[in-house]
């Protein structure tokens, strides 16, 4: 997908994995971001730029199509790392859970819908500096992303930064 977790997105001290394979062929998780603020899971959509994106009674609409099953997708990936996360280091560690939508402009810049907050493809770097700190130490983080790589393995060929 089209996001690139650059300088621009996130912070040098932020370690960033893409294309995760979830553990028994359950999908992947485009964008794993770890850092002092917390672990931020992305998932990231290219949407007809020709249909408004709307919502209704806590339901997000692409033109007259319901993307409550991206919405539901994006939380279940989010409670399977944050498993993956609790079960290696022992201690339960938050996963928040954003959908990036490119294409369409949203009438929102980040809009929160059911647990997942759904981000205008240009405005994931607001959302990440807005994020409450989680607390995690540098030891913290690094434990982090060495129990994602070992539980999640990329799903393509990556370099890791």
């Amino acid at each position: 997908m089209p996001f690139a977790a650059g300088p621009a997105h996130v912070r040098a001290s932020d370690r960033v994995r893409h294309a995760r394979a979830l553990p028994g062929g359950e999908g992947a998780v485009d964008h794993v971001i770890v850092g002092t603020r917390g672990v931020f899971l992305l998932d990231s959509e290219n949407w007809d730029r020709r249909l408004s994106v709307y919502t209704k009674l806590d339901r997000l609409y692409h033109g007259r199509f319901s993307k409550n099953e991206c919405l539901e997708e994006v939380r279940k990936k989010s409670r399977a790392v944050q498993r993956v996360i609790t079960d290696e280091l022992q201690r339960k560690v938050a996963v928040r859970a954003g959908l990036v939508v490119y294409g369409p402009t949203l009438p929102w810049n980040i809009h929160r819908i059911g647990g997942v907050d759904v981000i205008g493809g240009f405005n994931v770097r607001r959302w990440l500096r807005r994020q409450e700190t989680d607390g995690l130490t540098e030891a913290d983080v690094e434990r982090t992303i060495s129990a994602l790589q070992r539980a999640l393995p990329p799903r393509y060929q990556e370099q890791e930064r």
